[in-house]
């Protein structure tokens, strides 16, 4: 089993493999709600990436001049969701740059299955990828739910 970080922060994101504990007492959806988060694959090869998602769907556009596409294969597991489903989707991740500005660019192309959109009840568990456009020479790490309590951050070295 993985050893499990209670708590991450920007300065301290969880590497590849590390399971994440996220957990909000207030979730205005949700309630209690606590998690498992995982970082399981990354592809940071831009031209990789671009061919993956080429192949998912042939209108995806390329990325622009200057940037490339990283992807990065998140688990999410629901230990607890007090009220409703846990709905968790691509736009909850944000990529980070080096120089620490959040990239405001999304992708809004078709991203190679498995997805990482889903509704979970406690105990549903899914994995599925994340598509984000950085500028070509920079190394970002990742930021999970941005300004909430269960900010959780990771790396993608």
């Amino acid at each position: 089993m993985n050893k499990s970080y209670a708590v991450n922060a920007r300065l301290n994101p969880a590497p590849k493999g590390k399971t994440v504990i996220g957990q909000a007492s207030d979730d205005a959806l949700n309630g209690q709600l606590k998690y498992e988060l995982q970082l399981v694959d990354v592809v940071l090869d831009g031209n990789k990436a671009w061919q993956m998602i080429q192949a998912e769907n042939m209108f995806n556009e390329p990325a622009p001049t200057g940037m490339k596409y990283v992807m990065a294969k998140f688990r999410l597991k629901a230990l607890q969701v007090q009220q409703g489903s846990f709905d968790v989707h691509p736009v909850e991740f944000q990529a980070v740059s080096q120089s620490g500005v959040i990239y405001q660019d999304v992708f809004y192309g078709v991203v190679p299955s498995p997805s990482f959109e889903a509704s979970l009840y406690t105990s549903g568990e899914n994995t599925g990828w994340v598509v984000f456009l950085v500028k070509q020479d920079d190394k970002p790490t990742i930021v999970w739910r941005q300004g909430y309590i269960d900010e959780l951050w990771f790396t993608l070295n």
